[in-house]
């Protein structure tokens, strides 16, 4: 009776055996599920990564397309503004000649010396010399008056105009008195238009 006992049971070391090996199975079981949870993560982020690149491409590519008329509007506004510029040059310069053209048209001609009345004095001591030129100038068909002494002598001759006959006391000095300056007149005079003073560089 005591080996039949002894022969149907399970001994300590064989019970220690298999409860270890049932445990480390089901550690290396919960170790390849934890590996196996975790990868499925990072499949997943990958996934959620390479789904969200095209989105990003799109939206580029759209504020990209967005931006390419503002240029385009840039370029056509700038002829625009040179062809303008272009019309004001033109404008001011058919303005300035036409403007050059009116001023010259109204010039007045010179008097006639018929309308002119001189007056000469002698500033040279010279005796005779203010009558003979007076004499000259009425055969050049100038109006005269009755010549007279200067106050005081002087070494270059003068011809003195009234306001407005610059051009005529010029044209009367290249006639008749070459060496004299062509100045307003100090004082005028009523009834006298130019009045010729004849100084010491006066050759007759």
């Amino acid at each position: 009776m005591r080996g039949r006992h002894a022969a149907g049971g399970w001994s300590p070391f064989w019970r220690d055996i298999i409860l270890r090996t049932v445990l480390a199975l089901l550690l290396v079981a919960m170790v390849i599920f934890i590996w196996w949870l975790f990868s499925e993560d990072d499949l997943f982020t990958e996934a959620v990564a390479t789904t969200s690149v095209p989105e990003t491409t799109a939206t580029s590519e759209v504020m990209t397309t967005g931006t390419e008329p503002e240029e385009v509007t840039t370029t056509t506004t700038r002829p625009a503004t040179t062809a303008a510029t272009e019309a004001d040059t033109t404008t001011s310069t058919t303005a300035a000649v036409t403007t050059t053209s009116s001023t010259t048209t109204t010039v007045p001609p010179p008097l006639d010396p018929a309308q002119l009345v001189v007056r000469v004095l002698n500033a040279n001591g010279v005796q005779g010399v203010a009558g003979r030129m007076s004499g000259l100038l009425e055969e050049a068909g100038y109006g005269v008056t009755a010549p007279d002494n200067h106050a005081q002598r002087l070494d270059v001759s003068r011809v003195w105009y009234r306001d407005g006959l610059s051009r005529e006391a010029a044209l009367l000095r290249e006639e008749l008195v070459p060496d004299a300056l062509i100045e307003a007149i100090p004082l005028e005079q009523e009834g006298i238009d130019i009045v010729v003073v004849l100084g010491r560089s006066f050759e007759e």
